[in-house]
């Protein structure tokens, strides 16, 4: 098959799809009864959206960008040794990561028991969102921009030597900041025990 790029959308009966072999874009939306994905090995690019059968997927080998929505069946990923782009939201049975080596940017939203993130040492722009149960970050060494909103048990941010921005939104606990060498831009917004900034 010479098929590069695929759009699969609202296919119900929909269980399985074949192993192209040069498919590199995949888009799979509302496919209620797929429960799982070929390992595609000239995949770049995937995004899966209300498929709440999938119940894993494949170590694909190129993979660069992974964008995940509303995959309630989902716990965990496989190691995905090129990927630089991920967004999670609303995966609620998903409780951690791998250690991604490339993953240069992440968003996570609504991911109910996520409880802790690996050290990712190429990580440069998190955004973190009404993960409830996360309570602590690992030293990023690269980060520079950080986004963390809502996430009731996080108590502590780590140094983090490159940071440059810094949105915290609704941290209830943390109660303190710890100096960030390179941070230019500040935002802090219903952080209620935060008293003091270094």
């Amino acid at each position: 098959s010479a098929l590069t790029k695929l759009d699969v959308t609202c296919c119900d009966r929909l269980e399985s799809l074949p192993p192209f072999p040069r498919l590199a874009e995949l888009i799979v939306y509302s496919c209620e009864r797929l429960t799982s994905l070929p390992l595609l090995p000239a995949l770049t690019k995937l995004s899966v959206k209300g498929c709440n059968r999938l119940e894993s997927l494949p170590p694909f080998p190129q993979l660069a960008a992974l964008t995940l929505r509303q995959c309630e069946q989902l716990t965990s990923l496989p190691r995905l040794p090129a990927l630089t782009k991920l967004g999670v939201k609303e995966c609620n049975r998903l409780e951690c990561l791998p250690l991604f080596p490339r993953l240069a940017a992440l968003r996570i939203v609504w991911c109910d028991r996520l409880t802790s993130l690996p050290c990712l040492p190429a990580l440069t722009k998190l955004d973190v969102q009404y993960c409830e149960r996360l309570e602590s970050l690992p030293v990023f060494p690269q980060l520079a921009e950080l986004v963390v909103y809502s996430c009731g048990r996080l108590t502590s941010l780590p140094c983090l030597p490159a940071l440059t921005k810094l949105i915290a939104v609704r941290c209830d606990h943390v109660e303190s900041l710890p100096p960030f060498p390179q941070l230019a831009e500040l935002t802090i917004d219903k952080c209620n025990k935060l008293a003091s900034l270094p």
